[in-house]
Order: structure tokens, then C-alpha cells, then sequence
């Protein structure tokens, strides 16, 4: 099923209140393969939800991919 980018974002936020930041980025890692196309907020998502996660490497290495 495709989604748009935004629903995805929504959705990730519901999660991360309900089950903290590391599931949210999850969520986000294992759906974005759904969305019709994204932009640089996906890439804001997942590097702040990384490092909130703690996930330091991972939230730089989205960082990086998103301003190459």
C-alpha cells in the first residue's frame, strides 16, 4: 500500500508518544520502502529519532545522506 510521506510522519509520531523514539524509527525504517516519494523531512525524522533513540552513528549517517 502506498502512502504519502506526511501519513507516514503522523503515524510516527503517534508512536513514538505511545512507545518511545527508537520504535517510531522503526516504524519509519521499515515503511518508508511504501511511500511514493520523500524529501528531506523524512530525513529530519529519522536522524532526530535516531539520536533520541540513541542511535548516534545511525542519526549521522541520515544526516550526511540527506545533505548529499
Amino acid at each position: 500500500m502506498r502512502i504519502e510521506e506526511e501519513q507516514l510522519l503522523d503515524l510516527a509520531l503517534d508512536i513514538m508518544e505511545e512507545s518511545g523514539a527508537l520504535e517510531a524509527y522503526r516504524y519509519i525504517l521499515s515503511h518508508k520502502s511504501n511511500l511514493r516519494s520523500y524529501g528531506s523531512q523524512l530525513y529530519n525524522y529519522l536522524y532526530c529519532l535516531g539520536a533520541l533513540a540513541g542511535l548516534k552513528t545511525e542519526a549521522l549517517e541520515w544526516m550526511k545522506e540527506a545533505i548529499d
